[in-house]
């Protein structure tokens, strides 16, 4: 909900807060005298550490008719220390403006660098240039039942709050938007409208998860995006060479620390300057690199044509490494001779459930049953039975303007999604409807367009979506799928 906000508020927020019950949250001294150590308990320790690197974040609407901006407000956490803030999409969904107030109480504004709805994360950065504590992100692939974590956030807007509990579930779906987010981590501490967006944190102050909550007259199953999603997604959702139009040559394991390579491209920036795959980068320009994804960070503001210096260890050695940043290769789009006319051609197939190994290739192989032209993906206009069948789109996609386009492919079940003969998406498999996203810097033009699907048992579902830039996400009009005729 959006409650209307003044002018006066809103100052008072910019302008910063006393930190009320954080006040005694960074001290062992209480009103000037020592705390009996009995109770420094190590969840104390471990809060006076990791309350600093909690934010409250005020999303502000446009002006409505009566020049008010109405405000919702939300928790986030420090993931740089450059001023980067991790929190969830619908926190800051239809703000213009955000405002992030810190644990000390200091207000400040903060820029989007990205957000995507698909995953319900977003990054700001904040309107700063002194460096902020930040928040490790751990590993959840090790959660144990019974584990004991924290929730800190901004409770209905009370102000940063703690609430402790046990990891209680793992591996949860949440439906949102008529998908499902996968991979949750179910905890019994107590999570309200205000904490979506901020950190679950174990005993040893690493953030393991981001809290959501829904609707207020909701129950609460105390629902966190796990952090190996976070890790794995922040490197789609950030698409640092696409947003800044450059190649390094290399990609970095998100789940390892500090940033390991993972993959190398034979012909890349990396591999002709000597690194290696499982060469870990340490340090670039003397700023040392503790996680995989401070390497996105330090390429955050850079340019092709940029010379970075890296601190590399190969097993027990050190060396020093000069990585140049080359142009990035653009996505042409194609020269298509005849006019095209909306719709995408479709052939469909049915295979026999004994045998099946829930994969599209395997669905792909069954017996073709029909060929036509549809407008959008409406498998229910063409599938050939309810369930065990298979649909191939081909065609083309009309981009509009030269941008970064975030594309998010829902199905149920699997589904792939190609462009200009490349592979973008990979949401292959069975499951229910989960949503996959990739990024990419497209100019203005057509680009050859394939899409694979299968439906096995039960519900059926496929959807595909676009953001241009940072805009709200939208279907891919049917008016831009198009057919040679």
């Amino acid at each position: 909900m959006f409650p209307t906000l003044n002018k006066s508020f809103f100052s008072f927020v910019c302008l910063g807060m006393t930190g009320g019950w954080l006040a005694s949250v960074h001290t062992s001294a209480v009103h000037g005298q020592e705390v009996d150590p009995l109770r420094e308990t190590s969840l104390v320790a471990m809060l006076r550490d990791a309350v600093p690197s909690v934010v409250t974040i005020y999303g502000y609407s446009a002006p409505g008719a009566d020049g008010k901006r109405r405000v919702k407000t939300g928790s986030g956490s420090i993931l740089h220390r450059d001023g980067y803030i991790l929190t969830a999409e619908h926190v800051i969904r239809d703000c213009p403006l955000t405002v992030v107030r810190l644990s000390n109480g200091r207000g400040m504004q903060a820029s989007l660098v990205a957000a995507m709805a698909a995953y319900d994360l977003a990054i700001l950065k904040l309107v700063t240039k002194d460096p902020v504590k930040p928040l490790p992100l751990g590993r959840s692939d090790d959660l144990m039942l019974g584990e004991p974590v924290v929730a800190i956030g901004n409770p209905r807007g009370v102000g940063l709050t703690v609430s402790d509990g046990i990891v209680s579930g793992l591996n949860r779906y949440a439906q949102q938007s008529g998908s499902f987010l996968e991979g949750m981590i179910q905890t019994s501490a107590p999570i309200y409208q205000g904490n979506s967006g901020g950190p679950i944190v174990n005993a040893a102050g690493r953030q393991i998860g981001i809290a959501l909550r829904g609707r207020e007259d909701s129950d609460s199953l105390g629902l966190s995006v796990a952090v190996d999603q976070v890790r794995t997604r922040l490197p789609v959702l950030l698409a640092v060479e696409a947003r800044q139009r450059f190649r390094t040559g290399l990609t970095i394991d998100p789940l390892v620390d500090p940033p390991t390579i993972a993959s190398l491209s034979a012909q890349g920036p990396a591999a002709e300057c000597g690194l290696a795959v499982g060469d870990r980068i340490t340090a670039v320009d003397g700023q040392n690199l503790r996680a995989s994804y401070d390497w996105l960070m330090a390429l955050m503001d850079r340019r092709a044509g940029d010379a970075l210096s890296l601190t590399v260890e190969s097993g027990d050695q050190e060396r020093q490494v000069e990585l140049t940043l080359a142009e990035a290769v653009d996505w042409q789009p194609e020269a298509v001779g005849e006019a095209l006319e909306t719709g995408l051609r479709y052939e469909t197939f049915q295979f026999d459930k004994e045998g099946f190994d829930n994969r599209l290739d395997s669905a792909l192989a069954g017996s073709s049953t029909s060929q036509g032209v549809v407008n959008g993906l409406n498998i229910a206009a063409i599938r050939p039975r309810r369930e065990y069948y298979a649909v191939r789109f081909d065609g083309f996609l009309n981009i509009p303007e030269e941008a970064v386009y975030t594309f998010s492919l829902g199905s149920d079940d699997g589904s792939r999604l190609f462009l200009g003969g490349k592979p973008v998406i990979e949401n292959d498999g069975d499951h229910p409807a989960i949503i996959k996203a990739g990024v990419l810097r497209l100019k203005a033009g057509v680009y050859s367009m394939r899409m694979e699907y299968f439906q096995g048992r039960g519900q059926a579902s496929l959807e595909l979506n676009w953001q241009i830039g940072n805009r709200a996400p939208n279907p891919v009009p049917e008016t831009a799928m198009l057919h040679l005729p």
